[in-house]
């Protein structure tokens, strides 16, 4: 068995034919030294709350599956000691697009809140990042225990569970009107809620973003569809 230390240094090139799940540990843990999460260097990731979060781990699940934290993050083959987000690292991603993110060592040069290594909350709701108070792991031990049920206690429908039971680790919800708008603060509009690729989800929170001149900050992740899910569209009063 490598250890941890083996693993941050390795950096020869014969790791570029292994297998993608060994190549996204190395690069996950060139990213994050000294301590990378044992959860992320060991596992594919974890979908929590019912499907509704996705935090990202060191191997992923494959090209159908939920995607390893290099994917999300755009470090791509042969890993390096260079690989270091400067803004922050997408840690995990929710349904609605929402995008938990690791703050990187100075959040305030690239116009985010937050403490360094913080992880802060990118919200659909308001296309703005919100602080947690929490370090990686605090925060990641408040998930496990049920802090996604009040955090997104506002946001939830009456089906919710279903309804993304059937998502695939690669799809979201789009909402429209979109839950920032003032269509669906008057609540006047029924909420359709449509499953699509999650990449779609995202890049839509940027494209408002842009429009609307707000800053979003960072990258919110790359999370490439590939594999093809075709479900209806949910209609509900929330």
């Amino acid at each position: 068995m490598t250890n941890t230390d083996e693993l941050v240094d390795a950096q020869d090139a014969v790791w570029e034919w292994l297998a993608a799940d060994l190549n996204c540990s190395l690069t996950r843990s060139t990213m994050l030294r000294p301590e990378p999460s044992a959860i992320l260097l060991n596992t594919g990731g974890i979908l929590l709350h019912d499907n509704w979060v996705r935090v990202y781990g060191g191997s992923g699940g494959g090209p159908d599956g939920i995607p390893c934290i290099a994917e999300v993050n755009g470090f791509h083959q042969p890993a390096g000691a260079d690989r270091r987000p400067p803004a922050g690292l997408v840690v995990a991603h929710d349904v609605l697009g929402g995008v938990f993110a690791r703050n990187g060592p100075e959040p305030r040069s690239h116009g985010r809140p937050g403490r360094p290594d913080e992880v802060i909350y990118f919200c659909p709701a308001t296309l703005a990042w919100q602080t947690t108070g929490l370090d990686h792991d605090r925060w990641l031990d408040w998930l496990v225990n049920g802090g996604a049920a009040g955090h997104y206690r506002e946001v939830l429908w009456p089906t919710w569970r279903s309804d993304t039971a059937e998502l695939g680790p690669r799809q979201g919800m789009s909402v429209h009107p979109a839950p920032w708008s003032a269509e669906a603060e008057d609540g006047f509009a029924l909420p359709v809620r449509r499953p699509v690729p999650l990449q779609e989800v995202l890049d839509g929170h940027v494209a408002s973003c842009v429009r609307l001149s707000r800053p979003h900050s960072g990258a919110l992740g790359t999370v490439e569809a590939r594999a093809a899910h075709t479900l209806p569209a949910v209609r509900s009063g929330r």
